[in-house]
Parts: C-alpha cells; structure tokens; sequence
C-alpha cells in the first residue's frame, strides 16, 4: 500500500521568490538609471565643448555656475602658497602638480590653477623650483570642483609644500586665502608647453588625410600658429612615447574628454604560434577612459579591434 503525501508550498519559499524577482527588477531599474546618466553627463560634456569661455568674477560664486566649463581668469600669482601634489606620474615619471592660487583682479578672492606637472628629483627631499610668472596673467582653462584625489589609507599632514590631495575648504582655513570653489586646470599656452591639437571628423578621413593634416598642424604648433579653436573639441586624445622608450605607461585623461590611448615602442618579440616561436612585431597599447560615460566592454571590444586593424595595414587603407 503506497501512502500519500499532500506537498503544500510554504511561505518562506514564495517569500524567497517574491524577493528575487524585486530584486531583478532592482537591478534593471538601477541600469537603466544609470545609462541615462551616462546620457546626460555626454551631453553635459559636449555643451561645455562647443560653449565659449566664461570670465570668473572677482565674486563668490556658486561652483555648479562653472563646474566643467571653459573659463577665464586675469590676475597675478600668489607663489609664496604654491602646493605640490605629490604621487603624479607623467609619461611613466613620478612627480608632482604644481598648483598656485591666483588672487583675481578687481578684488580679494583667489582661485587655485592647476598649472601642470613637474617632474621629481633623484632624491626627494629636494624639492623641483618652479619659476612662477609675475604680474598680471590671463589664464584660460577647465574649471573643476576638485582635483582627483588619490587614495589615502590614512589622513598624512602636509609636510611644508607637499600635499597628498588638496582639499579647498582646509588650504583657505590655513593659508587664510579667500577661495572661489572652483580649481582652474591651466590650457592656456605657456612657453615650451604641451599643446594637443584636434583633429575633426577623423572617422570620415582615410590614413593618408589624417597623415596631410597632421603634418600641417604639427608645422603650425611648432610655429606656435596655433588658434584656441584648433585645440578645442576633442573627445579622445591619442599619446605616444614610442620615441622615448619603455613597455607601457598608464596615459591621464585629458578632461572633458573621455578616453586617451597611449601608445609605446613597438618591438620584435617571439610568439608561439601552435608550432614554434616565430618573430612578431608587437605594439604596447594601453587604453584609459572614463568608466562614467564608456563602458569596460566596450572599451576591451575597441582595443580588440585596433589591434586587429594595426596588424593587417591593408584594413587601414580600405
């Protein structure tokens, strides 16, 4: 004789069911949520692209008026308050930013200018003595709300000059400097310094156009030719170290712009093909890009692809 059994659903499983699919619906919610966002700050940075820049008053201001905005400040240098941001690498060096406030004209407020970077001595006690201009200047550049903080296991108190991060609030309470909430990051041109020129449309332009107007451009940036509007509007800058050595380097967003490839010495390395080592040209490619507007699998599938394309010169001329 075959007992029977009544099998009656409990409530921690419904439970458990119901949960899992909130849960899913969750998650689905936060993406969406989160590539409207990713929208939105795109759109945010091709506006600030393509407006003019503004002039920062000799007036408190709200930093949301400024943040990721072209702007432009006359004033002088405040060098005796010059900080060092320590832990910056550059083309694969270690140094610092050097950051001075500027005291506005026409008042008693100060924004702080990122004026680029500098490299570290041998020893690094001895500290890199970085001319500042005098007078008056005009300095032109991308207004931020902060610098990129780096990471600190634990708070480290500013030894003389040298900071870890900079923080606004904190260096006006001990500088006793009046501060607009706002960091500029200098673009304006210096002498001898880096200028990174644009190149439009380049996905409608084939290798030898592209190869024509890098060439005139490069002639007129080393005639110093070049017009604010040639250096504006990029969204991806390419860098290259290939003629200075080394097997990678971890290239530094030129902000707004979202992604930067870094480019390095190619050489002839061995490679196993399934039967043997056979010679390989083989080109370091490091990639860096904004996780807020790129996603990390559309980022590894454009690497993949360059690299597909690099190897086989016939697909770049098609």
């Amino acid at each position: 004789m075959i007992s029977q059994k009544n099998f009656r659903p409990t409530w921690w499983g419904a439970a458990l069911a119901a949960a899992g699919c909130a849960a899913f619906i969750a998650l689905g919610n936060w993406q969406t949520h989160r590539a409207q966002e990713k929208r939105a700050l795109a759109a945010k940075v091709d506006a600030a692209l393509a407006a003019p820049p503004l002039k920062l008053p000799a007036r408190q201001v709200q930093a949301a008026e400024f943040a990721l905005r072209r702007v432009v400040a006359q004033g002088e240098f405040v060098p005796a308050h010059t900080v060092l941001l320590d832990n910056k690498i550059h083309q694969g060096r270690i140094g610092y930013e050097v950051v001075t406030p500027l005291r506005i004209t026409g008042g008693t407020l100060h924004v702080m200018v990122d004026r680029g970077w500098a490299p570290a001595g041998l020893r690094r006690e001895v500290l890199p003595q970085v001319p500042t201009p005098g007078g008056e200047q005009r300095i032109e550049g991308l207004a931020l709300t902060r610098l990129p903080h780096a990471f600190e296991p634990f708070a480290r108190k500013p030894q003389g000059r040298v900071q870890q991060n900079l923080e606004l609030g904190e260096f006006s309470r001990v500088s006793g400097l009046a501060l607009l909430p706002l960091v500029i990051e200098q673009r304006s041109d210096t002498p001898d310094g880096l200028v990174v020129p644009v190149v439009r449309d380049a996905d409608r332009k084939g290798v030898f156009d592209l190869a024509r107007e890098l060439s005139e451009t490069s002639k007129l940036a080393r005639d110093k030719k070049l017009k604010p509007g040639d250096m504006q509007g990029g969204t991806f800058s390419i860098s290259s170290l290939g003629g200075i050595g080394g097997t990678a380097f971890t290239p530094i967003i030129n902000a707004p712009e979202v992604a930067i490839l870094g480019v390095s010495r190619s050489v002839m390395r061995p490679v196993w093909d399934g039967k043997a080592f056979a010679p390989r040209l083989m080109l370091p490619l490091s990639l860096s890009y904004d996780h807020r507007v790129i996603d990390g699998a559309a980022a590894a599938r454009f690497t993949s692809d360059l690299a597909s394309v690099l190897s086989d010169i016939r697909r770049s001329l098609l």
